[in-house]
């Protein structure tokens, strides 16, 4: 699994100007303006690492931001099947969420589910990433909640001076 998702492993920044808003879907989700208009306006990169020991494999996901950065460690699934939820704080969205990834080796890309548990039930989240025919990452994020599906895509690229070496 590991040398199959090389491509998205290390460290990517959020290109703003070829990426949608974010801001409409944490509107959609009820998010106050100020908090909206704040995770608007954040730097944001997204760094990923795959790490197999015998027949287990974890995905690291670490998100930087300007405002808070975040670890979380899921148990991928494999063969293009989700394996098991983690829970984790959506910082952005201030719910407490559940989240399962799966990476499909035929078309190369990771799927990510997640679904607000706790006081705030009902949001639920489908992420795509794939790296495109120029070398970034794709992110397609599809929010539902209260019966509105919200659809964001972002371009993240690797910074200037990235050398995977080092990742």
């Amino acid at each position: 699994m590991i040398a199959s998702l090389k491509d998205h492993q290390g460290l990517w920044r959020l290109d703003k100007a070829s990426s949608d808003s974010s801001e409409p879907m944490p509107k959609a989700a009820s998010v106050n303006l100020i908090k909206r208009k704040m995770l608007a306006a954040l730097s944001i990169d997204w760094e990923l690492k795959v790490e197999e020991n015998g027949d287990k494999t974890k995905a690291t996901e670490k998100t930087y931001t300007t405002f808070v950065n975040k670890e979380v460690v899921l148990d991928p699934g494999k063969d293009g099947e989700y394996k098991s939820f983690i829970s984790y704080f959506d910082d952005a969205f201030a719910v407490d969420c559940e989240k399962e990834i799966k990476y499909d080796p035929k078309t190369g890309i990771i799927h990510t589910h997640a679904r607000s548990t706790g006081k705030y039930k009902g949001i639920q989240w489908h992420e795509t990433r794939e790296i495109n025919a120029d070398g970034n990452l794709i992110w397609v994020a599809s929010m539902k909640y209260k019966g509105t599906t919200t659809r964001n895509v972002r371009t993240f690229k690797r910074p200037k001076h990235y050398n995977a070496r080092w990742h």
